[in-house]
């Protein structure tokens, strides 16, 4: 246990690209409107007194590493620009993530609190150690409660290491890693974006993903108000987004056409719900400009389909551990089938064995596993377990996926071995393969472990298992195997390891009927309310 008072801040100046650049902008124009919600409107002059403001709480608290608890709103980005300013480290927690997922962030993180302006959030780690929550409050009534906690680790590493962001991924397996992520990574990522998306400054865009997920924390937090622009911020029940896959296509529709937004980021799934809604609904966003998509596969088709539409589709490229967007197509260099090219702060090469490696801009190592010596540390090279190539215009191609990591169309990171090994635990299941990569939702294909085992009982064990499960890793649909997998048939390997690729193969046609359109329409399952429209 240490004494909270006597955890020291160092005494900094705001150096982070985006501090210094609100100042600029406060100087310029001040009453512009920073961000925007439903029922709120801040102008760059006031987002910067609720920064500094709490910025001073937290450093009167002594606090130097904290963790933000929030959904999408305006509490959320002063927490975290608050944190830029005092130079802490932020620890943003996913609400996608299961409460024994939020539980391991913050007691692996080793935080000194954590931050919301929602009480009942903060129940769901009410396991971790901690005093009695104190509130905060600001000259505009934004309310933080600021939950501290009696067990909390001091960052043994030289200051050049000690992360300003650490970032946990959705989790191919149950306990996320924490990507840690110094001020100048970002920065440098920061600034790349601004050169690559070539639209004007002012810009208005709508945060549709957490913003706990790195990618809009920069692209859609940072880089707008980088840039002068308006952040638009609804919460996930006003987006009609639950969870980390769940989609109200209705409630998303409205909040689409009634932030008149000028630019989105989308995961593929996202992505499809707006073709369908231009396409079948009439919805029209006219003042759109620039929509990035990323996060998992793109089929060519879906991309072919929002481009005869109208929308300014420009796929990319990225992941945690190199700051978010390695590679994006722009409107003076896009080209379908490709992510884009390298962003310029950013190498990107090909391994011999055709892996996408990234070096220029890296993370400093996951959290509680960096190596700190020799100091300095040797820049990393990050091995992204993408298989890709350049074309001969220089645009990459990401062809697939080194291991057998799943990738939703929501852009979550999922294990199967994970989930296969949570179904096959039940006596009933006997061998189980869990297929989901670039969908909406995951499917399992499951032997029985004794005869006579139907249907229903291996639903009814998947129900149980999917309660433990957190939403993107959870099974839709079961597709039992009318023969086990054997050496014999060719779906086991010799000593017992399924052969994936194959039994994948071998119920392609099952596969497709659970993931078309229709089957989904006259079945239980994800889209059963948002495709009926």
């Amino acid at each position: 246990m240490i004494n909270l008072k006597q955890v020291g801040l160092p005494d900094m100046s705001p150096t982070t690209l985006l501090i210094r650049a609100l100042q600029r902008h406060i100087n310029k124009h001040p009453n512009k409107v920073a961000i925007q919600t439903s029922s709120l409107v801040l102008s760059y002059s006031e987002l910067l007194q609720q920064i500094e403001q709490l910025a001073k709480q937290l450093r009167e608290l002594g606090i130097s590493r904290f963790a933000i608890l929030e959904d999408n709103s305006p509490a959320w980005v002063i927490a975290d620009l608050a944190g830029q300013m005092i130079g802490a480290t932020v620890v943003p927690v996913p609400l996608f993530f299961s409460k024994e997922q939020q539980q391991h962030l913050v007691n692996q993180s080793g935080v000194q609190a954590v931050l919301s302006s929602h009480a009942l959030l903060l129940d769901t780690l009410i396991s971790v150690d901690s005093t009695d929550v104190l509130m905060g409050s600001t000259s505009l009534d934004f309310s933080f409660y600021i939950m501290m906690l009696t067990e909390c680790s001091i960052l043994s590493m030289p200051v050049s290491l000690v992360p300003s962001k650490i970032t946990y991924t959705s989790g191919s397996t149950g306990q996320p890693k924490g990507v840690c992520l110094v001020s100048s990574v970002i920065d440098e990522t920061l600034q790349a974006l601004s050169d690559a998306v070539e639209q004007p400054g002012g810009i208005t865009h709508l945060c549709t993903l957490p913003l706990a997920t790195l990618l809009e924390n920069l692209a859609g937090v940072y880089l707008p108000l980088l840039k002068g622009g308006t952040v638009i911020l609804k919460t996930q029940a006003e987006l009609g987004i639950g969870g980390s896959s769940g989609l109200d296509i209705h409630t998303w529709a409205e909040a689409l056409v009634e932030s008149r937004t000028e630019s989105l980021i989308l995961t593929p799934e996202l992505l499809k719900a707006l073709v369908f809604l231009m396409t079948h609904h009439g919805v029209v966003l006219k003042a759109l400009r620039f929509v990035a998509v990323g996060g998992g596969k793109v089929s060519p088709e879906l991309l072919e389909k929002a481009t005869a539409i109208g929308l300014p589709v420009y796929e990319g490229y990225g992941l945690s551990e190199c700051g978010s967007v390695v590679a994006l197509n722009r409107p003076s260099a896009s080209k379908s089938g490709t992510v884009g090219k390298p962003l310029g702060h950013v190498n990107v090469s090909i391994s011999e064995d055709g892996e996408v490696m990234v070096s220029g801009n890296a993370y400093s190592g996951y959290l509680n596993e960096m190596q700190i010596e020799p100091a300095p540390p040797v820049p990393l090279s990050v091995a992204t377990g993408d298989l890709g190539y350049f074309d001969d215009e220089g645009f990459l191609v990401i062809s697939g996926r080194k291991k057998n990591l799943i990738i939703s169309s929501f852009g979550r990171n999922i294990s199967p071995e994970w989930v296969e090994a949570k179904l096959s635990a039940n006596p009933i299941i006997g061998q189980v393969i869990v297929v989901g990569d670039g969908q909406a939702f995951n499917v399992a294909i499951v032997t029985a472990a004794m005869q006579n085992v139907t249907l229903d009982q291996m639903d009814d064990v998947v129900q149980m298992v999917n309660q433990s499960l957190p939403d993107y890793a959870q099974i839709k649909y079961v597709i039992p195997s009318v023969q086990p997998f054997t050496p014999v048939n060719g779906l086991l390997t010799g000593n017992g390891r399924l052969k994936r690729q194959v039994i994948i193969d071998t119920y392609h046609g099952e596969i497709s009927q659970v993931y078309s359109t229709e089957y989904q329409l006259t079945h239980k399952g994800l889209l059963q309310n948002t495709e009926a429209a």
